[in-house]
């Protein structure tokens, strides 16, 4: 063929995706890494993920293609080693020319990498018959349901029926939201069960009567558990679940600050009954029932204001710190979103004025004594108290705190203890050792500046508490909560199935009262047109 003109050139591109990079810019806020696995040529590769902003120009990466990155981690007679993948996989955030097998090596690789304090929670994300092995192996797998084969499908553990990558994100924070929420039930039951046993068992052998009746428990037990479980477990998530970097895997539920505000509120709870017990009357209008106790043995069974007034301020101060723990990372606005969750203040409004209702006019039924309007202020001054003592509660240092966790970690489970500590140890061996490293490169380089020693400890620092997931077009890591939180929150999820199933029953009962009446009127009505036609 001769005399051809070129008129045009023309290049046929696959964008990407608008809302990809906003995703994985979150990703990378919220401490994951994310990677991409590709088969794509290594040059393309570059351009997609400098587009998606898995790559920046000015951090330390390595883009790899997959006979270099099969050279590198394999010995002279083929075989992976595992120290080799060590070195190449916390810098690697692109491998082009991949192959199945390359992206099975890489999951494999960094979930059986021992490199990091804790094991990385790897997901990964595909939709060819080739992504199966390596959904497989990965902790989470998330499928595409649209363009996503059955083998993908079947492998993987989350199907993604939009497609979209940002729906990993979402999925990532109401992970941690769930995760969030058994903490706080944790922290707001723990200080009740404390303040109520400790009370129970002193004032028992102290004066030989309880305070707190058992039905009154009974109360307090329906809003620590139910009610409590309802309002606490129902709270949205937020885009601020993703400011913070993940939980570590043997990370435990309860953490040192959450400690410090169940040890604060607890004993401010019990500061304010053991003086409402023993000093109350001088202050608060009523007759002591200890002294009548002392003289009289059986006088503590009788309906009493003191024993009342005790009752109704540790109810109180239980829902104000219902307040408190709705932050578990020292948030200093206790009510910063409380009007987002209906379910929150619709059951703590209800509970406050069960209460009112309960000591107003309980006094068989719930051993209750009417109180006066000044002991129904004293009751509420203690009841707010709890937020003004959590505020003081933030001032306290975390180390006493840290090292009773630490104690009480090793008590309750010596297992996780060695484990943490083993870990702790090679993580500061291999500190000391980056610092040996790092200072000899600092004696060979000829020039540096201060912005690049600013990268390198930011990059440091990042790469200390990063999850890291790793994806055939882009990965990145769910966080599943662990053992005892998925017990927690099976347990939860039953227990609010079932009184959502009773919940249903009353109302299909109601429907079909409502029903029967209906056709029982309707019958009178044609009864009655009847009567009046014959007439």
């Amino acid at each position: 063929v001769h005399g051809l003109i070129c008129i045009a050139i023309v290049g046929i591109e696959d964008p990407v995706r608008k809302e990809v990079p906003e995703a994985i810019a979150k990703c990378q806020k919220a401490g994951v890494i994310v990677r991409m696995v590709t088969g794509d040529n290594i040059m393309t590769a570059r351009s997609i993920a400098t587009k998606c902003g898995i790559i920046k120009p000015n951090d330390d990466f390595l883009v790899l293609e997959g006979k270099e990155f099969n050279k590198r981690i394999r010995d002279s007679s083929g075989k992976i080693l595992q120290q080799k993948l060590d070195e190449i996989w916390p810098k690697l955030r692109v491998l082009a020319r991949s192959s199945p097998q390359d992206k099975y090596n890489l999951v494999n690789g960094i979930v059986e990498s021992r490199v990091t304090r804790h094991r990385e929670v790897v997901a990964v994300t595909g939709d060819g018959t080739n992504d199966g092995p390596a959904l497989k192996r990965a902790d989470v797998g998330f499928a595409m349901g649209i363009q996503g084969t059955d083998v993908a499908k079947q492998a993987s553990d989350i199907i993604l029926t939009d497609d979209n990558f940002s729906s990993i994100v979402k999925a990532m924070m109401w992970g941690r939201n769930v995760y969030d929420c058994i903490a706080k039930f944790l922290q707001f039951q723990l200080t009740a069960n404390v303040s109520a046993g400790v009370i129970s068992v002193i004032s028992a052998a102290a004066i030989s009567s309880v305070p707190l009746r058992a039905v009154q428990m009974l109360w307090v037990n329906l809003v620590m558990d139910t009610l409590a479980s309802l309002a606490l477990a129902t709270e949205p998530p937020t885009e601020e679940l993703l400011n913070r970097k993940p939980y570590g895997r043997t990370k435990s539920i309860i953490s040192p600050l959450m400690l410090r505000n169940i040890i604060g509120q607890s004993l401010y709870q019990l500061a304010v009954m053991f003086i409402i017990l023993y000093a109350g009357q001088y202050f608060l209008g009523f007759e002591s029932t200890v002294v009548k106790i002392q003289n009289d043995p059986h006088a503590g069974r009788e309906i009493n204001t003191q024993f009342t007034m005790v009752f109704n301020a540790f109810v109180l101060m239980t829902l104000f710190n219902e307040i408190n723990a709705r932050k578990l990372h020292g948030e200093r606005n206790v009510f910063k979103g409380i009007f987002t969750n209906p379910f929150f203040y619709g059951i703590w409004l209800f509970c406050f004025c069960s209460q009112i209702l309960i000591v107003t006019f309980g006094d068989k039924v719930f051993s209750c004594a009417r109180l006066n309007i000044e002991q129904w202020a004293w009751s509420l001054l203690f009841g707010v108290g709890s937020l003004i003592w959590q505020q003081i509660l933030l001032f306290i240092p975390m180390k006493p705190f840290s090292k009773c966790f630490s104690i009480f970690n090793r008590i309750c489970c010596p297992c996780c203890y060695k484990k943490q500590k083993k870990t702790d140890e090679t993580e500061g061996e291999e500190t000391e050792r980056s610092k040996s490293d790092d200072k000899d490169k600092r004696k060979r380089a000829t020039k540096t500046t201060d912005a690049d020693s600013e990268n390198d400890m930011y990059r440091d620092a990042l790469s200390k508490y990063a999850t890291i997931g790793q994806l055939t077009t882009a990965t990145i890591v769910a966080e599943p909560p662990p053992v005892f939180a998925r017990f927690m929150l099976r347990k939860s999820v039953e227990r609010l199935n079932s009184e959502f199933r009773i919940i249903n029953e009353f109302r299909s009962r109601l429907e079909q009262l409502q029903e029967k009446r209906y056709e029982e009127s309707i019958g009178q009505i044609c009864h009655s047109q009847d009567n009046i036609a014959d007439e």
